[in-house]
């Protein structure tokens, strides 16, 4: 499947997803990236409904590089927190696009695949993606 496959797939795509952590298995040529995306109701009357998220993870395979842009000098990455990303046009073309409170950053992806897996749950074993 395609990056942009995979983001028409679900109901608000990848716009606005949180980055919660990435992962990198060179030996079995993986990417793991946990994120909370938007499944919110953006008519719903309450906020909560409106800015609902769920975990998901994105499995990329048959890995051939990650790059990971620095963060601008302006961008306060001493702070803790999820990175907001978003599925867009990127270099190459199946790259998500990673966009911090200030200019934008990439991570650049170049893989044979991507799939939608759903998160160990809290409590659950965790094995090595």
């Amino acid at each position: 499947m395609t990056l942009d496959e995979l983001a028409a797939s679900l109901p608000g795509g990848l716009h606005d997803a949180k980055l919660l952590s990435l992962a990198i298995d060179y030996p079995r040529q993986r990417l793991t990236l946990d994120l909370r995306i938007d499944v919110g109701d953006p008519d719903a009357p309450d906020a909560a409904a409106r800015e609902a998220r769920r975990p998901v993870r994105l499995v990329f395979t048959g890995l051939v590089l990650c790059v990971v842009d620095p963060p601008d000098s302006r961008y306060p990455f001493d702070r803790a927190g999820p990175l907001t990303i978003d599925a867009g046009d990127g270099e190459p073309s199946t790259s998500p696009r990673v966009l911090p409170p200030v200019p934008n950053a990439f991570l650049r992806v170049v893989a044979r695949d991507v799939q939608l897996e759903e998160p160990p749950r809290v409590g659950d074993a965790v094995t090595p993606p």
